[in-house]
């Protein structure tokens, strides 16, 4: 089933129509410049996330010198200094793929197009 551009929260859009709005895009304009920008932005956050983990270390070097003076709260800071790491690792590549797939992205519809304007150049050659 077809569905409208309002449907789909993105105007003059429809997506998975047999019969696409305006031509075989179905309506939806790629920008690899767009693309190039989001991925730099994606690229800037995942550096930020990354810089995040500064207090990984002094947390564990915290929670070793608590654990030796046999607290509780060693071990209790050790596990979220470790879930801390994990979530942390996790959001940082997903952001970072998500900064690599828009490059590739934009690097694709970049070639693409450079091959249909070349293509339609030497088309056009042969009529004149």
């Amino acid at each position: 089933m077809a569905v409208s551009g309002t449907e789909s929260g993105l105007p003059g859009t429809r997506l998975n129509s047999a019969q696409p709005a305006d031509g075989a895009s179905g309506g939806i304009k790629v920008n690899p410049t767009a693309l190039r920008l989001a991925a730099g932005a994606a690229h800037d956050i995942a550096v930020a996330l990354d810089a995040a983990r500064v207090p990984e270390e002094p947390s564990y070097r915290a929670a070793d010198k608590l654990r030796a003076q046999q607290f509780e709260l060693g071990a209790a800071l050790g596990d979220a200094a470790a879930r801390w790491r994990k979530q942390l690792a996790s959001v940082t590549e997903a952001v970072d793929l998500t900064s690599r797939n828009l490059t590739i992205n934009a690097d694709g519809h970049s070639a693409t197009e450079t091959a249909i304007a070349s293509r339609m150049t030497e088309i056009g050659a042969h009529y004149h």
